[in-house]
């Protein structure tokens, strides 16, 4: 997905959609414009091209997930601020609620 302004290229999300995720796998864009914060637009974008795509081609779309959190990472642990949010979980491949995770999370930090 691509973003202009003025029909200057701004930013770019590559997106891969699944069978029940729709998966924001990167998002970058034009520091210039980093007061603009692209990445929540680019997001809510997403979200709206999901909610689409679920009504028109795929109703089993479900989750969209904003790519791996790596929570010691600056640059992704933005992810975090996203509520309601689930985590999967490394060992057990279960979906659990941040909330319950933020423990386990924070140890690794």
């Amino acid at each position: 997905m691509y973003h202009r302004i003025d029909g200057k290229l701004v930013a770019v999300g590559v997106v891969d959609i699944l069978k029940t995720f729709f998966n924001s796998a990167y998002f970058i864009y034009d520091p210039e414009y980093s007061f603009l914060n692209l990445g929540v637009v680019g997001a809510i974008r997403e979200l709206e091209f999901m909610r689409m795509a679920k009504k028109k081609f795929n109703p089993d779309l479900k989750y969209y997930q904003l790519g791996d959190m790596v929570p010691n990472c600056s640059k992704v642990n933005y992810k975090l601020h996203y509520k309601p949010g689930l985590v999967l979980c490394p060992r057990t491949k279960n979906l659990v609620r941040y909330e319950d995770a933020k423990d386990a999370i924070t140890m690794y930090q």
